[in-house]
């Protein structure tokens, strides 16, 4: 009976120790998960930046060769 009964505990432990080393693993998990959201997060916003330079470049482009071709247009006037 003691054999029996020790056996029994030795199981309970082995199944504590075993619950608590995947409750450890599952918030060790629930933290990555977590550091992962806010890098998602974080590229989402620098994408956005990023877009919003290139919007910001490709204005800046436009405007610079409507003066270039401005500038062409005076510079025939005088070549005539």
């Amino acid at each position: 009976m003691r054999t029996a009964l020790s056996g029994i505990t030795d199981s309970v432990s082995q199944i504590t120790l075993m619950t608590q080393q995947m409750a450890s693993a599952a918030e060790e998990q629930s933290h990555v998960a977590e550091d992962i959201s806010r890098q998602i997060c974080r590229i989402a916003e620098l994408s956005e930046h990023s877009t919003q330079q290139a919007g910001q470049g490709a204005q800046i482009a436009a405007e610079l060769q409507h003066m270039a071709d401005a500038l062409h247009g005076l510079a025939e006037r005088f070549n005539r």
